[in-house]
């Protein structure tokens, strides 16, 4: 067998590795799956040595480079180091070019820069680091405007011709961001991912959601990404926000290039973490839905702290009576686009008949509502009612509430759960708290115990 005659990067495939967190071995299991060869075993020590080999001469083939460019996320032009590099490496670059320049006495303007962006006129690595970013944003903004002034100024700061200014450069990368959807057309071209996150959600968070039963989802076809918000009732009704990040070409326009894996890391959990919060249905970039299935196995999980350490202890499952709901009416509420608020009453009214007897173990004024990160958290403060020393009360968190989806028995999985409607409940808990004596919560019923808590492996 010849040599491999495909060369790439091995410096930009460990910069790569190193930016990932995945190690020698890792990457190279990673590899053999990739390449179809979980038939013909290996030991860990050769699979190591074998792509620790491409690391160190960078030769290797097209078929393993593109196999390569896939576990990082990048184009095979970028190990090859003819891409978009990525921020870390280039900052890195920056930086020692500013560190060699205040070595070798830095002219009036970088010293300047300094003083403006870190408030000082002595380097520091620290402060080096910052002016690198600092002036590796404004390479980025020159390069898509081609200004001879801002050009020339870079020059004088980094010491570099224009021919090396205008190489791929990546700090944040630009994004094309279009908009459309009924009564809302825009197309902006902003600075980094974050501004990206930033003006989608932006976007929701004004929107009028009509009933409960509105969804985001989200999809990925790089180079682009599409987030589509439904607003319920008419299926018609979606507003689509589709993003691509830029590349500058020769100054003449721009042209579409992959995310980075930083990119797709904050999308992924940044667009989740908001929708989860906003809309009470949700897919995500990898097409998992949420709820999964029928709204009617949604459930509240009511989870019991200890008190002196406030581990969880207990758990109660709030059914709602579920089983219970008129077929015709969930029916009626679905047209309504509304069958997420009609299942949510019928769970919030079960919950209040299972926590009443709890509450009333315990003046008012021991107990206190609020909301958590996508739950509503019930402190109880025993101390208030002066029945016994400071040392034996409960002070602190006593129960949590989530909603859950039961997807088997008694095995329940996180949901959405909008801001609006956990405001909500915490409402009507303090309410609850406040008139003891409302009939709406009273109950007759047998009080509901705590099934013991049990963590999982």
């Amino acid at each position: 067998m010849g040599r491999p005659t495909f060369t790439i990067d091995g410096k930009r495939l460990r910069d790569l590795r190193d930016e990932s967190g995945k190690t020698l071995l890792t990457v190279a299991k990673e590899l053999h799956k990739k390449l179809g060869k979980q038939n013909h075993p290996s030991t860990d020590a050769t699979l190591t040595s074998d792509y620790q080999r491409v690391e160190r001469t960078g030769r290797t083939s097209r078929q393993r480079a593109e196999a390569l460019a896939g576990i990082f996320g990048v184009t095979v032009e970028v190990l090859q180091g003819k891409g978009v590099p990525e921020p870390v490496v280039y900052l890195a670059r920056i930086s020692a070019l500013l560190q060699e320049r205040f070595s070798n006495g830095a002219n009036e303007a970088l010293v300047r820069a300094l003083h403006q962006v870190a408030d000082k006129g002595e380097p520091s690595a620290e402060s080096i680091s910052w002016l690198a970013e600092d002036i590796g944003r404004q390479i980025e903004a020159a390069q898509l405007g081609r200004n001879p002034a801002e050009l020339a100024e870079l020059a004088e700061l980094t010491g570099l011709p224009e021919s090396e200014l205008l190489k791929p450069a990546n700090v944040e990368g630009y994004w094309l961001v279009i908009v459309n959807g009924r009564g809302i057309h825009r197309t902006k071209l902003v600075h980094g991912a974050t501004e990206v996150v930033w003006e989608a959600t932006e976007i929701g968070e004004k929107l009028h959601w009509r009933g409960s039963d509105g969804s985001i989802r989200m999809f990925r076809d790089e180079p682009w990404f599409r987030v589509e918000l439904e607003r319920g009732w008419d299926p018609k009704d979606v507003i689509r926000i589709d993003f691509v990040r830029c590349a500058p070409t020769d100054g003449t326009g721009i042209s579409w290039v992959k995310a980075t894996w930083r990119d797709r890391f904050l999308f992924e959990h940044a667009f989740k973490n908001w929708a989860y919060s906003v809309a009470n249905f949700v897919t995500d970039f990898d097409g998992h839905q949420s709820p999964a299935g029928d709204v009617r196995h949604l459930r509240l999980l009511v989870t019991e702290y200890e008190r002196s350490t406030y581990r969880p202890t207990g758990r109660m499952v709030i059914s709602g009576n579920l089983d219970e709901l008129h077929a015709q009416t969930f029916e009626s509420f679905s047209r309504e686009s509304s069958t997420h608020a009609l299942v949510q009453n019928w769970l919030i009214g079960d919950l209040k008949r299972a926590l009443a007897p709890f509450f009333a173990e315990h003046p008012r004024q021991c107990w206190r509502v609020s909301r958590g990160a996508r739950r509503v958290v019930i402190d109880l403060d025993e101390y208030r009612a002066r029945k016994r020393p400071i040392l034996d009360c409960h002070h602190g968190i006593k129960y949590s509430i989530d909603l859950v989806e039961e997807v088997a028995n008694h095995e329940f999985a996180s949901v959405p759960w909008r801001e609006k409607d956990i405001e909500r409940l915490q409402q009507d808990l303090t309410k609850m708290l406040d008139d003891p004596n409302d009939t709406r919560w009273t109950s007759d019923d047998p009080c509901r115990t705590f099934e013991p808590y049990v963590t999982e492996g």
